[in-house]
């Protein structure tokens, strides 16, 4: 992994994430246009999609945001720069089958306290839609 840098943004963040999903193998771009908003990181491989919403702060804000992208993606995941998990962020994430992964900035290490359930309600025609619009970034990180 790239050296930590010394302030977390949101965007350090995504760009830190988007280096350790590539070591999994998968394919990572940037902002993801997606039903008129935007996916902040999506990874790909030959088996599944998963959508990522980075944030440092406002983990409702995210939930919110990824309950659309269970439309499009085999899996959604919230990052969050945070050391522990709030048990309401907890609780709301395994009712909607979001997983959280944790980034503590300090250690610069990320874990995975709850994983995500795959999704039942890819919608086919925006997943193809949404793919396509995913081949046509050209910020990949591989």
């Amino acid at each position: 992994m790239s050296k930590r840098p010394e302030k977390l943004t949101e965007w350090t963040l995504v760009t830190v994430l988007m280096e350790f999903l590539s070591t999994y193998g998968l394919t990572c771009k940037s902002e993801i246009p997606s039903m008129g908003q935007s996916v902040d990181v999506v990874a790909i491989d030959s088996e599944r999609v998963i959508a990522v919403e980075v944030k440092l702060h406002n983990w409702r804000r995210a939930l919110e945001q990824c309950i659309p992208h269970k439309s499009v993606a085999d899996y959604v995941v919230i990052v969050l720069a945070k050391k522990a998990l709030p048990d309401e962020l907890a609780h709301a994430a395994r009712e909607n089958g979001v997983g959280i992964v944790l980034f503590d900035h300090q250690a610069g290490s990320f874990r995975m306290p709850i994983r995500p359930k795959r999704s039942e309600t890819i919608w086919q025609p925006q997943r193809k839609v949404f793919l396509s619009r995913f081949h046509e970034i050209s910020n990949a990180v591989n």
